[in-house]
Formats: C-alpha cells, sequence, structure tokens
C-alpha cells in the first residue's frame, strides 16, 4: 500500500476520565465514527490499540487493529508497531480525541509532502502537530532508535534525525484547520465539542 490512515486509539484517556473511543457521537462510539470516515481516504486504514478485546463489541470486523508492541509507550512507540506490521510507504497519523479531522486537509497536507520522512502542520503559537501528520517509513529506523534510548517524544526523539516539512497553517483555510485539530483531551472540551458536532448534523 501507498498510504495508510492510522487512528491511534491505545491512550489511557486519564485527563477525560473514562473511555474516550467509547464516548457516544450520536450514539455511535467515536471511534467507530472515525473509522467510517477514514476508512477510504487513502490506500487502507488502521486502529492503533492497546488489545483488541477493547474493541470486539464494536462490530469493526473490516478495520485492521494493531496492538501496541510496546504498552503504554505512547503514540511514537505505537507508529513504530503499525510500521513494523502493516507495510506502506507512508503512514496518516490521527488521533481519536481528534473527532473533527478532516479528510480533505488530510489529502491536501499530503500533497504537500514531497520527498520529505515528516510532513506536518506549523501553527503560528502551537508550534507542530505530530498526530495530524504524513510519516514515510524511511523514519522507523530513527523511531526505533528513540524509543530504544527511552525517548518517546516526537519533537526529541524523531523530528530531529529526519528531513521534515513544515507546512505554514496559513496554506489551509483557517476554520477547517481549527475544526480538524480540535483536540477532545478532558470534559471540558467534549462538551465543548458538542456544539461542533450539532453544526456538522
Amino acid at each position: 500500500m501507498k498510504t495508510v490512515a492510522v487512528i491511534l486509539a491505545g491512550g489511557k484517556s486519564s485527563r477525560m476520565g473514562r473511555d474516550k473511543a467509547m464516548l457516544p457521537v450520536n450514539g455511535t462510539p467515536l471511534v467507530a465514527m472515525l473509522a467510517e470516515r477514514w476508512r477510504n481516504v487513502f490506500d487502507g486504514l488502521v486502529l492503533s490499540v492497546d488489545t483488541r478485546e477493547r474493541f470486539a463489541h464494536l462490530g469493526l470486523e473490516q478495520v485492521r487493529m494493531v496492538e501496541d508492541a510496546r504498552p503504554e509507550a505512547g503514540p511514537l512507540a505505537a507508529l513504530e508497531t503499525v510500521m513494523n506490521t502493516v507495510p506502506a510507504e507512508r503512514y496518516f497519523l490521527t488521533a481519536v480525541d481528534l473527532p473533527f479531522g478532516n479528510p480533505e486537509l488530510a489529502r491536501a497536507l499530503s500533497g504537500r509532502m514531497g520527498e520529505a520522512d515528516v510532513c506536518l502542520i506549523q501553527r503560528r503559537s502551537r508550534g507542530v502537530e505530530p498526530l495530524f501528520s504524513f510519516y514515510s517509513r524511511k523514519c522507523l529506523p530513527a523511531v526505533t532508535a528513540a524509543l530504544d534510548r527511552g525517548e518517546r517524544s516526537f519533537y526529541r526523539g524523531l523530528l530531529p534525525y529526519v528531513r521534515v516539512q513544515k507546512v505554514p497553517e496559513n496554506q489551509f483555510p483557517r476554520e477547517k484547520l481549527a475544526r480538524s485539530l480540535f483536540n477532545a483531551n478532558t470534559p471540558e472540551d467534549w462538551e465543548a465539542g458538542q456544539t461542533m458536532f450539532r453544526k456538522s448534523d
């Protein structure tokens, strides 16, 4: 496969206080809604999970689930596991707590990658966005090296060691970008997001 979309859903949801993946959106668990959204955007879809059993009741048989090989080691470790399990040229990472990620924006970002190893959005005030980004398979040695030395951060463990394409946020429609990168980490975030869900109905 050329490009695989990866939904990261293996976190503990400690700040939310309940499983973010199972939060209801019009009666549908958030993770199931996202799986449907990203299913046909690229050449494949992977759900990165801590355990398959956690999602067994959702009827997601058509979605490939990959269990973390380094449990509780964060998104960088999840990327390593997916790269080692699902061969592809590029991997688009998004997270289960990005409920409004826009496929059109993701495709536009993909078109800016060129020959870089990583392509991500540069925010004016928040740095780069590692979890709505593209990673080439060429990153795998650097990812593994970072994890082997105990470094879990994309910023310190990976980005300094690979070719990075940073796309300024002003290259994308402002409202669409803000919506796509809205992060639901806490109950307050989730409550704020309900208005956005109603606007998308």
